[in-house]
């Protein structure tokens, strides 16, 4: 399989990933606790309210004391975590990067769970059947560009380095950041920070086409980690962020290092949609 057919078989995997029942086009709400008893459902005096026709107007309540919540379901409500059937009020893991996964729940076609983004804790919310998955028309794309795929020189940071990544809600996190890569575009040098993504390198990056023929915030690259100190760079799987494909996600914004001075006319395309806070 040459470079061309591999492109696009990783591409037609990340369709299929955007568009899978747990995928970001799946996102129907974002919704922050107060501390204290906060009512959900479909009706529109519930204090987070979900979808109209997707549950019962009140189907239950969270209990949230600081970082600590709970959910305690309304009577004859069939709702699930992680997959079974509960009474009473049931603590949730949430997702702050701690041991384990967050605890899912479940009714019909929704499915949501607990989430911490700096000090805000809230409920991330799926729906299947979201009208957004059902509409979406596919991603768009560059066409294949062989002299996007640079060889970059990896520089280790020493352990424990990190750099300050700043969200679209405004949070700024140390974040863990293994290195920087540095290499030549278009016959100009540049450098770019990671941070660490599993075994993976992971760069959230800025160039001129941003918010002309990309996603006006930045777009992310993945790539595998380096073989001594050489890293190869495509950037034909540059990828927007999920805040191109939903206002409910919270995507970190490029740091200023990571904004480049020219074009990279390669990679996943944008040709519209909602800009959130800071992306442009």
């Amino acid at each position: 399989m040459g470079p061309v057919e591999e492109l696009q078989a990783w591409r037609v995997q990340m369709e299929a990933a955007l568009r899978a029942e747990d995928g970001w086009l799946a996102l129907a709400g974002l919704f922050w606790l107060r501390e204290g008893a906060n009512t959900f459902g479909s009706g529109p005096d519930a204090d987070l309210v979900f979808p109209d026709g997707t549950c019962p107007a009140h189907l239950g309540t969270f209990h949230r004391s600081g970082g600590n919540v709970q959910v305690e379901f309304a009577a004859g409500a069939d709702a699930l975590v992680d997959g079974v059937a509960v009474s009473g009020r049931i603590t949730l893991r949430h997702d702050d990067g701690g041991p384990g996964t967050p605890s899912m729940i479940s009714y019909g076609s929704l499915g949501f769970h607990v989430l911490v983004r700096g000090p805000r804790v809230g409920i991330r919310l799926r729906d299947r059947d979201s009208a957004v998955r059902r509409a979406f028309t596919g991603r768009i794309w560059f066409d294949h560009d062989p002299e996007a795929v640079v060889a970059a020189r990896f520089e280790p940071n020493p352990p424990g380095t990190t750099i300050p990544i700043t969200n679209v809600l405004g949070d700024t996190e140390a974040t863990p950041s293994p290195g920087r890569v540095h290499f030549t575009y278009a016959g100009q040098a540049c450098s770019l920070d990671a941070v660490a993504s599993g075994e993976e390198l992971f760069f959230n990056f800025k160039d001129r086409t941003n918010g002309v023929s990309t996603y006006g915030a930045s777009r992310f690259l993945m790539v595998g980690r380096p073989d001594g100190d050489t890293v190869t760079l495509d950037f034909n799987r540059a990828v927007s962020p999920p805040c191109a494909f939903t206002v409910h996600a919270t995507c970190p914004l490029a740091p200023l290092q990571n904004h480049l001075p020219f074009a990279i006319a390669a990679g996943e395309r944008h040709d519209g949609g909602h800009h959130p806070a800071g992306a442009d």
